[in-house]
């Protein structure tokens, strides 16, 4: 019973308080509840594992030659491929506190660059 009301406050503030279809950025990322900063960063990391996903299948069939953007989102999805949520949430979220500097750009853009320097960094 207290789960389903917790669940049904964590939905209910989604829906009350959703983002505009821009999407967050750091600030408002910030302002927010750790639990909903964790969904928020696998939404945005499931959406590049889907992106490097397309273009691997598109490029299997040989329809397709990955340009530069591609290639990076191939190489920062592929060093995170096996860490689980928790581990990459941690990553977005010491990279925001590392950085802020970045708290108003988009919060799409600022996960992207958090798995991109971690991935720079993994030998």
């Amino acid at each position: 019973m207290r789960y389903s009301i917790g669940l049904a406050t964590v939905l209910l503030s989604l829906i009350i308080l959703r983002p505009p279809a821009i999407g967050w950025d750091g600030n408002e990322f910030l302002k927010v509840h750790q639990t909903l900063r964790a969904a928020y960063i696998a939404g945005a990391v499931d959406t590049y594992v889907g992106i490097k996903g397309t273009v691997e299948a598109a490029r299997s069939k040989g329809s397709y030659s990955a340009g530069g953007l591609e290639q990076v989102i191939a190489e920062s999805v592929g060093c995170i491929h096996e860490m689980p949520y928790a581990q990459v949430v941690a990553i977005v979220e010491k990279y925001m506190k590392d950085h802020p500097e970045r708290w108003h750009y988009a919060m799409a853009d600022s996960i992207f660059g958090a798995l991109w320097e971690t991935c720079k960094k993994k030998p």
